[in-house]
């Protein structure tokens, strides 16, 4: 078993946010830009000088204002919902599922199944652990109480690879 507790922090929503708005979805991500770009070159080898210039600002800005938003949107979410930062999560990971306890307002302790995971991804200090599009458990790896996280990596590997889901790995 392994076991993990997080408390949570404003950093680390901030984070999030950051990493579900630029790199969990790379493709949605790139692909106005690259559309946007593309028009460009079209523009401006159409001689649609003013055209071409709007596109390639635009497309360049595209991916700066996504990062800016989900910083400015954890910031925000932060400032408005103070008890987030008043709450601490507990995990107890197992073969058969991940045990959640929140200890905020009473502590509630809810079993989550591997198969309920909609995607699970790795990055240099954390795992996030999908639920659903909105819902996302996000655990540090230097929150680990019990276990490393390549244990952590190993037992989610195989507890997804029945469902072919599998951890993708990023560089965040």
């Amino acid at each position: 078993m392994i076991e993990a507790v997080v408390k949570n922090t404003a950093e680390q929503y901030v984070k999030f946010r950051k990493f579900d708005a630029v790199q969990r979805d790379v493709a949605k991500t790139l692909a106005a830009p690259i559309l946007l770009i593309f028009c460009a070159v079209l523009f401006l080898l159409l001689q649609s000088v003013v055209m071409g210039i709007i596109m390639l600002v635009c497309g360049v800005a595209f991916p700066l204002v996504m990062l800016f938003s989900g910083i400015l949107g954890g910031k925000r979410y932060v400032r408005n919902y103070p008890d987030y930062l008043e709450i601490t999560s507990r995990y107890l990971f197992t073969p058969e599922r991940i045990e959640v306890t929140v200890d905020k307002p009473k502590p509630v302790k809810v079993p989550v199944h591997y198969e309920e995971l909609q995607a699970v991804y790795e990055t240099r200090k954390n795992f996030y652990l999908y639920i659903n599009a909105e819902r996302c458990m996000i655990l540090p790896k230097d929150c680990l109480t019990a276990g490393t996280s390549e244990q952590l990596t190993a037992m989610l590997r195989t507890a997804l690879d029945p469902y072919r889901k599998y951890i993708r790995k990023h560089c965040a």
